[in-house]
């Protein structure tokens, strides 16, 4: 699967990857997010539920599978961008801001396990 932010159509676009071919197939809305911008950064969290910055709305959208915005997660200013889990679960979900360029904490908010395990050395 593959997830898309279209940031001015202020939409999620979901759709099988063909990794053998670089092709995505069938791609089709999940969520519908509003504006006046759209979504940014995605991470997924350990419920499998999407968290998507929306830039120039001032939140952080929380998306259940079948594409429904279940919460809303404001944030000082504006302009959330991009989104990460801390590993050590200490900080959280973790969101940064260009209007201060800072780092903003959601305490509590726990990742999804890795997608992609770290090769062994």
């Amino acid at each position: 699967m593959l997830l898309v932010a279209e940031t001015y159509r202020h939409r999620i676009l979901t759709g099988a990857w063909d990794a053998a071919n670089r092709t995505w197939t069938a791609p089709e809305t999940l969520a519908q997010v509003g504006g006046p911008v759209g979504p940014d950064g995605m991470a997924f969290d350990d419920q499998g539920l999407l968290h998507v910055a929306i830039f120039g709305q001032g939140i952080v959208a929380v998306i259940d599978s079948a594409g429904d915005v279940v919460a809303r997660l404001p944030t000082p200013g504006a302009r959330p961008t991009n989104l990460a889990f801390d590993p050590t679960g200490d900080l959280g979900m973790v969101a940064t801001k260009t209007e201060t360029g800072r780092l903003l904490a959601f305490p509590g908010r726990r990742s999804a396990s890795m997608l992609h395990p770290q090769r062994a050395r």
